[in-house]
């Protein structure tokens, strides 16, 4: 137990390349993903196969998820936005909710983006796949039938 603490704890290793690129697809950052994938690309074309099918479901959940806070952002904009009231004292309020709705509306929308370009990285990375890659790809779809 004691040994395996201690390669866990060396200092020089990092997280396995596949642990990076869930970190990447969860965070929505395009490029940790790119690096990672091009690190798996790298190395074994079937290992890299395999990182890729079981990641791009996650990248596509990601992506919709990350589009619904977007919309979910946009309408408490449109409901902050169409609030009426004849006390002039909530109008300094309302802008106030305005301009802090916005920001999170930029902020949801550059996530979206961010996600997206995850999940493109990830098809686009199918097609850097050798025969090997192909081969278990094609296995892997055959066997899941998605």
């Amino acid at each position: 137990m004691v040994w395996v603490l201690l390669l866990w704890a060396v200092p020089g290793e990092g997280p396995d390349v596949r642990e990076r690129l869930a970190e990447a697809i969860r965070d929505a950052r395009p490029a940790e993903a790119r690096l990672a994938l091009t690190e798996l690309l790298a190395g074994s074309h079937a290992r890299a196969a395999r990182a890729i099918f079981v990641s791009l479901p996650r990248a596509r959940d990601r992506a919709a998820a990350a589009c619904a806070a977007t919309v979910g952002a946009r309408l408490e904009y449109d409901r902050i936005d169409s609030d009426f009231s004849f006390n002039p004292f909530d109008d300094r309020h309302k802008q106030k909710q305005l301009a802090a709705t916005l920001e999170i509306i930029k902020e949801a929308s550059r996530k979206a983006v961010d996600a997206e370009q995850v999940y493109d990285t990830l098809r686009e990375a199918i097609s850097s796949l050798g025969p090997e890659g192909t081969d278990v790809l094609a296995g892997e779809v055959d066997r899941t039938s998605s």
